[in-house]
Parts: structure tokens; C-alpha cells; sequence
């Protein structure tokens, strides 16, 4: 979860103070505010400023007494423009402050269990999810580089905190997704990366992940230095 910046509070401590001088007593309102201020937005779009949803709620408020450039000001401190060289922002200095530019739901827990190279069980709370790595294939079991592929998920990820980007449900109920480590690290990347998975193009599309492919074939590093590896659709069928 997000920890609160300083200018987060600043701008909660309006909210506050609007709120307890106007008649909107919004219950949803107030509970809002104070997620807000105890930091637990944990995802905000890109191009969009980080305090949106606090100034939606604003607007719906009939008669906040706020100047309305006072909060233009704040919104130009508190949102600085975001690097999109990469889709996770991560600021090291801050434990917790994880910015993801996505859409989608994105919950924390901690890996539990490898299951092969492309699956996982993630703790949510008292919850065990078990996590189909989205965008990649791993070899099969009494395939080759199969448990070298397992082996490196593991170092990568196993007991660790991470935070899933979830994507869908499979057909086996298992969570499509992308998890992260506390670093900002996208592990379904790495894993194509040091060539212990294939980019799954028949599901997912990212190109990004197909270039990582075509440098791990490049330097026939993981099981690239086959000299004729095989696909796991194809090894399913």
C-alpha cells in the first residue's frame, strides 16, 4: 500500500476541513478521506493527476468554501510527472510506495509456492491464490529445462512480498497475472529474460515481451541453448 506523502496530507487536511464545515456528510465521502490519508490508494493512470479521485469528490460536494486555485496549486505540487519508461514506479527511498499504471485490480501477498515455471501460489491476506504467470509459457514437467525453470522462478520470487496485477481468471480458476517484486521488478518479464519461458503470443500480444525473447535466443542463454527447443503448446498436444 502507499504510504502518505506530505502533500497528501496537505490536500487531506482541506478535504477534512471542507467537509466539516459543509452540509455533505457523506459517510462513503469521509471514509474515502481517510484511506487517503492513511494511504491505501494503491493505483493511479498515467497522464491523470494522482489525486483525481479526491477532486471528483469535490466536485460533487454542493458547497465546498476552497478556492478552487488553491487546489490547482496543490495538484501542481503533488503530481509530478511520471516516467513511462517503465510501467512500474518505484520509489526505494519509501518501503511500500508502489505505483502501478494500470487499470486493473492489484492485490499484495507473499509466495508461497512454486508451482513450475509459470504458475505460483500467492498468500492474499489468509487467502492462497494460485497465479497463472500471464503473458509467458514455461516448459512442461519431463521437459527440458523444466525444473531449471521452476528453480529460477523461485529465486526469483519465493517467500517474498510481491504485488499481483490481476488480469483473469482461467478456465482452471487460476489468477492471470503479473506480479512484481518490492523492487518494482516485473518476474513475468524476467523469466523470458533469462530465457526460462517462451513469450505466449497464441493469449497475449505484448510486444515487449517478444523482443525480450528474441535478445534471450540472440545470446542462447537458459533453454535457448538448445539446439532445438521445443514449445510447451507443442509439447501439450
Amino acid at each position: 500500500m502507499l504510504k502518505s506523502t506530505i502533500t497528501q496530507k496537505i490536500v487531506a487536511g482541506f478535504l477534512i476541513a471542507n467537509i466539516k464545515s459543509s452540509k455533505y456528510q457523506s459517510k462513503k465521502l469521509r471514509k474515502e478521506v481517510k484511506h487517503f490519508v492513511d494511504g491505501k490508494i494503491k493505483i493511479h493512470k498515467k497522464s491523470q493527476i494522482c489525486i483525481s479521485s479526491q477532486f471528483h469528490l469535490l466536485i460533487k460536494m454542493n458547497n465546498f468554501r476552497i478556492p478552487f486555485f488553491v487546489f490547482l496549486i496543490i495538484s501542481l505540487v503533488a503530481c509530478e510527472p511520471q516516467s513511462s519508461a517503465e510501467s512500474v514506479l518505484w520509489d526505494s527511498s519509501k518501503e511500500g510506495s508502489f505505483i502501478l499504471d494500470t487499470d486493473r485490480e492489484v492485490f499484495q501477498g507473499k509466495v508461497t509456492r512454486i508451482i513450475d515455471g509459470d504458475t505460483v501460489e500467492v498468500l492474499d491476506g489468509q487467502t492462497p491464490k494460485r497465479i497463472r504467470l500471464a503473458h509467458i509459457d514455461a516448459p512442461e514437467r519431463k521437459q527440458a529445462f523444466s525444473s531449471r525453470s521452476r528453480q529460477t522462478l523461485s529465486e526469483l520470487c519465493f517467500g517474498q512480498k510481491v504485488y499481483v496485477e490481476f488480469y483473469e481468471k482461467d478456465i482452471h480458476g487460476r489468477y492471470v497475472c503479473v506480479i512484481y517484486d518490492v523492487e518494482g521488478k516485473n518476474i513475468n518479464k524476467e523469466m523470458v529474460r533469462l530465457g526460462m519461458a517462451w513469450h505466449f503470443m497464441r493469449y497475449f500480444n505484448d510486444r515487449s515481451y517478444a523482443k525480450l525473447e528474441k535478445e534471450a535466443r540472440k545470446n542462447k542463454v537458459g533453454l535457448w541453448r538448445d539446439s532445438n527447443p521445443i514449445a510447451p503448446w507443442d509439447f501439450r498436444r
